[in-house]
């Protein structure tokens, strides 16, 4: 973007119509993130911090009414103390370092749920093993 400077880049997690990579940006104006595809499209825009000033360029999407929050980013979520192949019980511990619990009948699942505030993860084991297969955390504004 005109008079922007990119600050921080991060592979999203695959999915069938999500982005590819998230980019964080300096500009005039503040902090912005901008999802985009593998090839380059600008799927969103969102600003994080600063003044709210107008971008010479367009988004992709109507923007969102200005709600007064901020993403957090860098929020600390129970889905970034999870790794795969990490054991029910270790993930157990993970869970209950952020004050969270797990019942009975989740134990039981191959797929663990948690919402914190500013983020959501689901971790997914595998079947067989009992060993985390794949985690997603997605981050929420309300």
């Amino acid at each position: 973007m005109p008079g922007c400077k990119g600050t921080k880049m991060s592979q999203a997690v695959p999915s069938a119509t999500g982005p590819d990579l998230y980019v964080e940006e300096e500009c005039p104006q503040g902090r912005f993130v901008r999802a985009l595809t593998a090839d380059g499209r600008e799927l969103w825009r969102r600003q994080i911090t600063g003044t709210g000033g107008v971008l010479a360029s367009e988004p992709v999407t109507k923007p969102q009414a200005d709600t007064g929050q901020h993403l957090d980013l860098h929020r600390a979520s129970v889905c970034d103390g999870v790794s795969s192949g990490m054991t029910k019980d270790e993930v157990s511990k993970v869970v209950n370092g952020h004050n969270l619990n797990v019942d009975k009948k989740q134990w039981q699942s191959d797929n663990w749920n948690f919402e914190e505030a500013g983020s959501r993860c689901s971790i997914s084991f595998d079947g067989k093993s009992g060993a985390v297969a794949k985690k997603k955390k997605t981050i929420i504004i309300e």
